[in-house]
C-alpha cells in the first residue's frame, strides 16, 4: 500500500481542487449573508417592543442571560402581553461567555420577539416565568445607547406595522409611501436603517431616471458617512450601482475609503456607472500597507483594465510578500480567457516558494476546464519541481480527459518519472480499498 501513498496524496489535492470549484459556484449563487429585511422580521415576530434595558443578569456561568426590558411602546402584539405589560424578560442563550451580549444595560432598543419555549434546563436555571426571546438572535434587535437613533428606527418600524394593518388603497400610493420610507431609512442615524434603505433602493422602479435632488442629497450624505459599519456602507454603495444611479458616480469617485470591502464595492459601482477607477489609483492601492486592500486592488485591476492588469500583476506577484494576496491575484487572473494571464499563473505554480500559493495556482488552472486546462497542466507536468509535476498530473487526471487525449499521450511517451507513469497507467486508486 505504501507505493500508492503518494498517488493518494496527489489525488487528494486534485479532488480538493475540484471540490473548491463546486463550493465557489455554490457560494456565488447563494450570495452574501445579510440580515432579514425589516418587513420580514416584523411579519414573523408576534411582538415588537421598544424600551430600555434596565439590567442584564447572567446565570449558569453566563451560559444564559435574562435581559430586563422596561417598555416604552409596543409596535405590534400588545394583546399578547397580557396584564402587567410594563416590562419583559428576554432570554439570551449563549454559546460561550466571551461572546458579545445581545443587549447591555442602558441600551435603548427595538426588539422583535417570539415566545421562549419552556424546557427543563431553563426551568431549573431560571425558575418558571413567562419569557421571550429575540427573533433570529442578533438580527431581532436594533439597539444603541443613543435613544434618538433608536427612536427614529422605532418610528420607521411603526410605519411598516401601520401599513400592514391599514395598507394604502392604490398601488401608486403604496409605491410612493414605500419610496419615501426607503429614503427616510437611508438618512437614518442607526446603521440598521441605512442597511434597510440600501436594500430597498433597487426595488424602486425607474429610480435611475427619476432621482429627485433631495433624494440624491440624502444618498450623497449617507455614502460619505465614516461611522457606518463597513459592511453597511459597502451595501449602500453597491445598491447605488445596482440601481444605475449615474448621477452618484462622481460622488463615489471622491469618497475617502479605508475599508477593503467598501473600496471593492465602490470600484464595482463606479465601473457599472461608467466612471471606473483610474489605473493610477489601482496601482497606488497595490502598494497599500493592508494586505486585504492589495487583494482588492488586484481584483479591481483585472475587472477594469484586464489587458494592462496581466503584465502589471505578473510584476506584482514577483514582489508581493503576503501569500493570501498572491492567491487573490491569481484567482483574479484566472477569470480572464487570456494566454498571457495563464502564463503568469503557470509561473506561480512553478516558482512560488509557498505551497499554498502553488496549490492555488493549480486550482485556478483546473478551474479553466477543457482543453485550456489540460494543455496547461500538461506543460506544468514537465516544468514544475517533481512534486509539482505529480500534482499537475493528478489535476489533469481529475479533469477526466478521454484516454486518447494528446496531452495524456505525450506524458505517457515522454515523462521520465515512474510515479507519474504509475498514475497515468493505473489512474485513481479505488477509494473503497
Amino acid at each position: 500500500m505504501k507505493e500508492h501513498l503518494w498517488i493518494r496524496l496527489a489525488v487528494g489535492l486534485a479532488l480538493a481542487c475540484a471540490a473548491l470549484v463546486a463550493q465557489a459556484g455554490e457560494a456565488g449563487s447563494a450570495g452574501a449573508t445579510t440580515a432579514p429585511r425589516l418587513a420580514g422580521r416584523l411579519a414573523s415576530s408576534p411582538v415588537v417592543a421598544v424600551g430600555h434595558v434596565s439590567r442584564v443578569q447572567p446565570f449558569d456561568h453566563d451560559r444564559v442571560r435574562v435581559i430586563y426590558l422596561t417598555l416604552d411602546r409596543i409596535l405590534k402584539g400588545e394583546e399578547r402581553l397580557g396584564a402587567g405589560g410594563g416590562a419583559l424578560e428576554i432570554v439570551e442563550m449563549r454559546d460561550r461567555p466571551s461572546a458579545p451580549g445581545l443587549l447591555n444595560a442602558g441600551d435603548y432598543a427595538v426588539v422583535f420577539l417570539s415566545r421562549m419555549k419552556r424546557g427543563s434546563y431553563l426551568d431549573e436555571t431560571l425558575g418558571w416565568a413567562r419569557r421571550w426571546q429575540a427573533s433570529g438572535g442578533a438580527s431581532g434587535v436594533i439597539a444603541d445607547a443613543d435613544q434618538t437613533s433608536v427612536r427614529a428606527a422605532a418610528a420607521l418600524v411603526g410605519r411598516l406595522a401601520d401599513w400592514s394593518r391599514n395598507p394604502a388603497v392604490t398601488a401608486g400610493e403604496r409605491a410612493d409611501a414605500r419610496r419615501a420610507w426607503v429614503f427616510d431609512a437611508v438618512s437614518g442615524d442607526h446603521w440598521a436603517l441605512v442597511e434597510e434603505g440600501a436594500a430597498g433602493l433597487t426595488e424602486i422602479q425607474g429610480l435611475d431616471g427619476d432621482l429627485q435632488p433631495i433624494e440624491r442629497a440624502r444618498l450623497e450624505k449617507a455614502v460619505q458617512r465614516g461611522d457606518l459599519p463597513p459592511r453597511v456602507r459597502a451595501a449602500l454603495i453597491a445598491a447605488i450601482g445596482d440601481a444605475g444611479l449615474t448621477s452618484l458616480g462622481p460622488t463615489l469617485v471622491t469618497l475617502k475609503i479605508d475599508a477593503p470591502e467598501v473600496l471593492e464595492a465602490s470600484w464595482q459601482a463606479q465601473t457599472t456607472l461608467g466612471v471606473p477607477p483610474r489605473t493610477a489609483d489601482i496601482e497606488r492601492r497595490l502598494r497599500d500597507g493592508k494586505p486585504a486592500v492589495r487583494a482588492v486592488a488586484a481584483r479591481g485591476y483585472v475587472n477594469t483594465a484586464p489587458k494592462d492588469a496581466v503584465p502589471a500583476l505578473g510584476r506584482f506577484l514577483a514582489g508581493e510578500d503576503d501569500p493570501t494576496v498572491r492567491i487573490a491575484a491569481l484567482e483574479a487572473l484566472g477569470t480572464l480567457e487570456d494566454e498571457e494571464a495563464l502564463k503568469v499563473i503557470e509561473t506561480s505554480f512553478v516558482e512560488d516558494g509557498e505551497l499554498a500559493v502553488r496549490q492555488a495556482a493549480g486550482r485556478v488552472v483546473f478551474e479553466q476546464g477543457g482543453d485550456v486546462a489540460a494543455e496547461s497542466l500538461g506543460r506544468l507536468a514537465f516544468e514544475a519541481a517533481p512534486e509539482g509535476q505529480r500534482h499537475a498530473v493528478a489535476l489533469l487526471m481529475a479533469l477526466r480527459r478521454p484516454a486518447d487525449d494528446p496531452t495524456l499521450k505525450r506524458l505517457r511517451e515522454k515523462h521520465s518519472d515512474p510515479k507519474v507513469q504509475e498514475l497515468l497507467e493505473h489512474g485513481f486508486p479505488d477509494g473503497h480499498h
